[in-house]
């Protein structure tokens, strides 16, 4: 169900949320600065651009949020001790996103929509009312996302993009132990903010120096994996 956006950033700023955090793969992020706007999925496969598969792809068209942006309250890699599976890049937004006249209403998840099925109730997949909202939200909560639903899949970065943040998987490809996967993707991702007019813009990019579980996770995974996530 809509809400009013402005209900809604008002409670987000009463349980200290600092921003509106979106995870994606290297890959999908390079599109996205180099459109300068934070698309959706079907909108991205609309104008045969470039992102990485997930598997939830088929689900979201038979779902109806094809074109929807997701949004957390929290940074699940830093709550869960362990490395974002939706992709590395960690996007902060400022929450004022949501204070836009384009944007007056959003719809908030109960359930991360990966559980949805087609015959799941409307009441069971979103919030009915800002006053449940009020009552059961949950800034660190991974399930409650925050969704875009009317704004043609597709907002702008500037000016509420404030920080990026890349994983360091301290890995390198095999037989080129000079180049390193973090470094790669660093240089991925300026180009394509280059590109996009979005570089030099007061946007802030860190390097999470992360001692957390992702370490391990890093260490362990497949090739074919860590080119999913920090390929471009």
């Amino acid at each position: 169900m809509e809400l009013s956006s402005k209900d809604v950033v008002a409670l987000m700023r009463e349980k200290g949320v600092e921003y509106l955090y979106h995870a994606n793969t290297v890959r999908t992020t390079c599109t996205f600065f180099r459109t300068g706007h934070l698309l959706a999925r079907g909108s991205v496969h609309e104008r045969s651009l470039d992102q990485t598969t997930q598997p939830s792809d088929r689900l979201d068209r038979k779902l109806g949020i094809w074109y929807d942006l997701f949004f957390d309250s929290c940074d699940i890699h830093a709550r869960s001790s362990n490395y974002n599976k939706y992709g590395p890049v960690l996007l902060c937004f400022d929450l004022s996103l949501l204070e836009q006249d384009w944007a007056p209403t959003v719809w908030m998840t109960k359930d991360n929509p990966i559980r949805w099925s087609t015959d799941t109730p409307s009441n069971e997949r979103w919030f009915n009312s800002f006053e449940e909202l009020q009552t059961r939200y949950d800034r660190y909560a991974f399930q409650q996302h925050c969704v875009l639903r009317n704004v043609g899949g597709s907002v702008r970065m500037l000016p509420y993009l404030k920080k990026i943040v890349l994983d360091n998987p301290k890995r390198a490809r095999p037989n080129a132990a000079s180049v390193d996967r973090f470094s790669e993707a660093v240089g991925a991702l300026n180009n394509a903010l280059r590109a996009g007019g979005l570089f030099e813009k007061g946007i802030t990019f860190n390097n999470r120096p992360c001692t957390c579980g992702c370490v391990s996770s890093y260490a362990s995974m497949t090739e074919e994996k860590l080119d999913k996530l920090f390929g471009s």
